[in-house]
């Protein structure tokens, strides 16, 4: 099972994607922003996240609460 976890509007916005109660990916915010401390909503992290699972992952789609269609 993956989880994403997401950290946002408080600063240092981040997310975590765990794969079976391992972290596979973890990113902050302004490491891709370049907005030191950026408390806004991790889109950028989530979009690099999204191409890494496409990378590594021979799932066709990811699903979020209540089978949300993320990709």
């Amino acid at each position: 099972m993956r989880i994403l976890g997401i950290s946002a509007y408080y600063h240092d916005s981040a997310i975590a994607l765990l794969e079976n109660d391992r972290i596979v990916f973890a990113l902050q915010e302004e490491r891709l922003s370049r907005i030191k401390a950026d408390s806004a909503f991790p889109k950028l992290s989530i979009e690099a996240c999204l191409e890494y699972l496409s990378k590594t992952s021979n799932d066709d789609i990811l699903r979020g609460g209540g089978g949300i269609r993320l990709h």
